[in-house]
Parts: C-alpha cells; sequence; structure tokens
C-alpha cells in the first residue's frame, strides 16, 4: 500500500479519504488519462466527441482519446450516463470541481471550451427536441460560469420562454442547473434565481408560495431590471387575487426605486404597466395620463422602438375606450416612426377594422402583418396571425376557412414545442365547432386541450376547459353534465383564489339555473358575481347582466318565494 493511502483512517471524512484515493489514482495513471479525469469533471457528462472537444481536437476525436476514454470507462467512478455517454460519481465531480475553482481563471476558460462545444451543436443545427433543449441548458451553464452576464441574460432568455409555454419540467431543469452555481455568481445576478423559483410556484399554481417568495426577495438589494420585472409580477398577481389597490402601490413604489436608480427605460416599462392596470379599470383619463408620461421619457432618450410600442399602447387603450378614430391617429403615428414594429401596429389596425365590422380591410391588415412575420421569420407571432386570422373567419362564419387557420397554428405551435399555445388552440377549436352545433368535434377538442394541462398540473387552466365543456353541454341541452362541468371548474378556481375566474363561472351556472328554473340557486350566484365584482374592482364581470338576470328572475310570475321566508 502506498504512504498516501497509509494516511487514511477510520476518523478521517469521507472527503478527505476520497480526495487521498482519487490523488493516488490519478498520480497511477498516465499523464494525459490523468488530465482527462480532471477535464470531465466540467460537463455534466461527456463521451468521446466532449473529451476531444476539451483537449483541443475539435469535434472529430483523435485515436488517442478513443484509447483515453477506453481507460476511463473502465475506473469505478465513472458510470454510463443513459444513452449519451458516461458521467463521474457525483461525489468525485464534486471534488475535482472544487479543485477547479481554486484556480479560477483555468475554470472560466474550460467552461468557456464547453459553452463553444454547445453552441457549435446548435449552429450545426443539432437542435431538435429534447437532445436540442439539453444542449442550451448546457450552454448556459458554462456560461454562466465563463462569462456570467452573458450567462444570465442567456438564461433569462430560455427560462422565460419555457414559463410562457410553460413546459414547467424545462424551467425546473433551468432552474436547477443555475443553483448548482448560485454560490459562484456575483451578489447582484442571485436573486434572479429566487424571482424565478416564486415564478416557479406561480406556474405551478401556488399563488400565496410565489407571493411569499417574491415579498422576502423585493426587502433585498437587486438590479434595476429585476426590480421592475418583480414590481410588474407583483401587480399582476395582486390584481388577478382583486387586490387592485396594492397593485398600484407596488407599480408606484417601483417608479420611485428605478428614478433614484437613474433607469430612465424601466420608469417608462412601470408606467406603460400602471396604464394597463388603470385600463383594466376602465379609468381612461388615468390610462392615458401615465402613458403619455411614458412616451415623454422615450421620447427624451431617443428610443424609437420604444416611441412605437407607446403609440400601439395608446391605440389600443382608444380602440377599447370606443374612440376609433383616435385609435387610427395613434397607430399610424406608430407606423410613421420606423418601419420597424409594423407588424404588431399592422395587426391591431386589423382589430380595430374586425370590431367596426369591416372585414375586408380588417383582413388586408392581419394578412399585410403576417406577411411582415413570415419575411422575419417570427414563428410564434405567425401562429398568433393565424390565429387572429381564424377568428375574423369564424366571426364572419367561413366556418372551413377559420379551422384551416387554427390548425395552420397549431402545426407551428407543435413544431416549437409550445404546449400552453396548443391548449389554447384546442380550445378556440372547440368553441368553433360548439358555434357551429359540431357536439362531438367540440367535445373532442376540448378534451384534447384539458389532457395536455391535466399533464402540466395546470389547474387554472383546467378550469377555463371545464368551464367550456360547461357551456358546450348547456348548448346540447344536456343541462345535468353542463352544471357538473361547471361545478368542477368552480371548484378550482375557488380552491386557487382566482376570483374573477370564479365570478365568470359563477353567472354561466347561474344562467343554467336559471334555463332549469331553479331560481333560488341562480339568485344566489348572481348576488355572488355582484358582490365579488364590487370587491375586486373589475367592470368586465359582468355586473350590469348579473343584475338584468336578477331583475328578470324576480319578475317571473315562477320565481317562488325564498324557501326560508
Amino acid at each position: 500500500m502506498s504512504e498516501r493511502l497509509e494516511r487514511i483512517t477510520p476518523e478521517m471524512s469521507e472527503e478527505e479519504a476520497l480526495g487521498l484515493i482519487l490523488d493516488e489514482l490519478v498520480d497511477r495513471a498516465d499523464s494525459d488519462v490523468a488530465e482527462a479525469i480532471r477535464l470531465c469533471a466540467i460537463p455534466h457528462w461527456f463521451n468521446e466527441e466532449i473529451l476531444a472537444w476539451l483537449r483541443g481536437e475539435g469535434r472529430e476525436p483523435s485515436k488517442r482519446t478513443g484509447a483515453i476514454m477506453a481507460e476511463l470507462t473502465k475506473m469505478t467512478f465513472v458510470s454510463p450516463y443513459h444513452d449519451r455517454g458516461y458521467v463521474l460519481h457525483k461525489n468525485v465531480r464534486d471534488l475535482l470541481l472544487d479543485r477547479w475553482r481554486e484556480d479560477a481563471e483555468s475554470l472560466q476558460e474550460l467552461s468557456g471550451v464547453a459553452a463553444a462545444y454547445y453552441a457549435d451543436k446548435l449552429q450545426a443545427g443539432e437542435s431538435s427536441g429534447e437532445r436540442g433543449a439539453e444542449w442550451k441548458r448546457e450552454e448556459v451553464y458554462h456560461l454562466l460560469v465563463a462569462d456570467e452576464e452573458r450567462g444570465i441574460e442567456r438564461f433569462i432568455s430560455l427560462i422565460d420562454k419555457a414559463g410562457q409555454s410553460c413546459r414547467l419540467s424545462t424551467f425546473e431543469l433551468l432552474l436547477n442547473l443555475a443553483r448548482e452555481l448560485e454560490a459562484d455568481l456575483e451578489a447582484y445576478n442571485q436573486p434572479w434565481l429566487q424571482f424565478y423559483e416564486g415564478k416557479l410556484a406561480l406556474l405551478s399554481g401556488d399563488w400565496e408560495e410565489a407571493l411569499k417568495i417574491w415579498e422576502s426577495l423585493q426587502e433585498g438589494q437587486m438590479s434595476a431590471d429585476l426590480e421592475k420585472t418583480l414590481a410588474v409580477h407583483q401587480s399582476v398577481l395582486y390584481k388577478d387575487k382583486g387586490n387592485w389597490d396594492k397593485a398600484v402601490e407596488r407599480l408606484q413604489r417601483s417608479q420611485e426605486i428605478l428614478k433614484q436608480m437613474g433607469d430612465k427605460r424601466g420608469r417608462a416599462d412601470i408606467l406603460n404597466s400602471l396604464s394597463f392596470l388603470y385600463k383594466d379599470r376602465e379609468e381612461w383619463d388615468e390610462a392615458v395620463k401615465h402613458l403619455q408620461r411614458s412616451l415623454e421619457i422615450l421620447k427624451e432618450m431617443g428610443d424609437g422602438q420604444g416611441k412605437i410600442d407607446a403609440f400601439n399602447y395608446l391605440g389600443l387603450l382608444y380602440k377599447d375606450k370606443g374612440e376609433r378614430e383616435k385609435a387610427a391617429e395613434y397607430f399610424h403615428r406608430g407606423l410613421d416612426v420606423l418601419e420597424h414594429g409594423r407588424a404588431a401596429i399592422l395587426k391591431n389596425l386589423g382589430f380595430l377594422y374586425k370590431d367596426k365590422g369591416e372585414w375586408e380591410r380588417a383582413d388586408g391588415y392581419f394578412q399585410k402583418s403576417l406577411e411582415i412575420l413570415k419575411q422575419v421569420g417570427d414563428e410564434r407571432e405567425m401562429a398568433d396571425a393565424f390565429t387572429d386570422l381564424g377568428f375574423l373567419s369564424a366571426d364572419k362564419k367561413e366556418w372551413e376557412k377559420a379551422d384551416g387557420y387554427f390548425q395552420r397554428s397549431l402545426e407551428i405551435l407543435e413544431k416549437m414545442g409550445d404546449e400552453r399555445g396548443r391548449v389554447d388552440i384546442f380550445n378556440h377549436l372547440g368553441s368553433l365547432y360548439r358555434r357551429k352545433g359540431e357536439w362531438e368535434k367540440a367535445d373532442r377538442h376540448f378534451r384534447r386541450g384539458l389532457k395536455i394541462l391535466e399533464k402540466m398540473g395546470d389547474e387554472r387552466g383546467a378550469a377555463t376547459v371545464f368551464n367550456n365543456l360547461g357551456l358546450l353541454y348547456k348548448d346540447k341541452g344536456e343541462r345535468g353534465e353542463a352544471a357538473k362541468y361547471f361545478g368542477r371548474g368552480l371548484e378550482i378556481v375557488e380552491k386557487v383564489g382566482d376570483e374573477m375566474n370564479a365570478a365568470t363561472t359563477m353567472y354561466n351556472l347561474a344562467s343554467l339555473y336559471e334555463d332549469m328554473e331553479q331560481y333560488d340557486e341562480a339568485v344566489e350566484l348572481l348576488k355572488k358575481v355582484v358582490r365579488i365584482s364590487e370587491q375586486v374592482g373589475h367592470p368586465d364581470l359582468r355586473i350590469r347582466k348579473s343584475r338584468e338576470a336578477l331583475e328578470r328572475i324576480k319578475k317571473n310570475a315562477n320565481f317562488p318565494k325564498r324557501r326560508d321566508a
């Protein structure tokens, strides 16, 4: 036994003993094999091609690399890794990485080499499916070590895309990779991980946990970008829970913080968010005031794209307010600023003329928007454009055309792996066939969406589908089935505290009870709808229709006196 191994004692920690054993094995190996052992700790797993790249050979392994790989696979601390290659045992890799961290410059350099390998794989077109997604995650992981600022930027881009598509497994994988490096990140970047922990809780349906994490994060120091992002997310969550005052207060506080930081663009974005909040409450003057303040900041900055966005938002605001001429004026002002962004404004002009009933003019603007998106290759926006054309065709009762547009959108979303987008299209198709009276097709499409949502664990999304199924069975005249689905949807939204959607489902269920002449149940639900709507200050929650329904029921000669009267 060597002198090094004789130093191992029962009292020694497992880590110390492992270090001595590993040093012994490395010393006994040829020098290039010993180097390879250390190199293979850099990636999460390795194969002959990755080892060749790390040894500076590119993607074509030399004979010597092949021989080294054969030696590595015989070692007791190396195990097969799925069908991809091999992996060092976790405790061995952790030990080697700790040693690499003592030479931070070399670790950064090698991590940059590893990031370049995955970037090369992606550039070579090897980015489809789950394997491509793994390359992207690994590239981010190594960039976070080699070039932290680029790595954080790439991490945020990828995790946001995963969140938008509700790909929770991808979201969690990215977050876990970043957590491995949390202690090595700069202090100002570490809070981003806590922010995304809150977002993961939100996407998983745990609103309270998301708020708890974010409110804790709010107490510490953070970058201007994170302050803005956090404020917007918190305000949306407060609004969805019906706490409008707290939503406004959070954004106003963020305004002051960003002003102190000197972040003009951040202030403009927060003013936009405040405007959207006031628009939702139909407080038009406040909404316009905040957008105009945002526009002033953007003009001062010379931010052309920001000005286009502001003109677009003002156009949308006046459109929703019913002032269509003023809306058109702002949309056209946006078009005059820059060519970039024309697609979004052309689309909104399409919506404007669609609302006016000028179908052909609306179609023309939607088609022009789509052509620009095709030219720039923006597939996600193209999917939305086909969806918009599907809605327009459905309004014109051109059912086959509408179906064709929805199917084209679905093809793009399937190709992108956007599960959330696919659910939306299945809901649109279900509603389309419901309007046509093709009950079986409608039911099939709603259930296809529901299956995806259940797999994702998205209860709120499932509640929306249950509501749609309730409307379908109500139209079919199967009132018992309709009541069952409305009830299932209502149970979910009440459980997660989504008061606004609860009120919508209650209204639909009350309408069903009215048709069934179960007036007591209908009245009880309608009163709840009015009460919730008044509490959360949301004008779109059927206050007027609920009150009209209450008056209609009370005037009905068949409406009995209350049972407890």
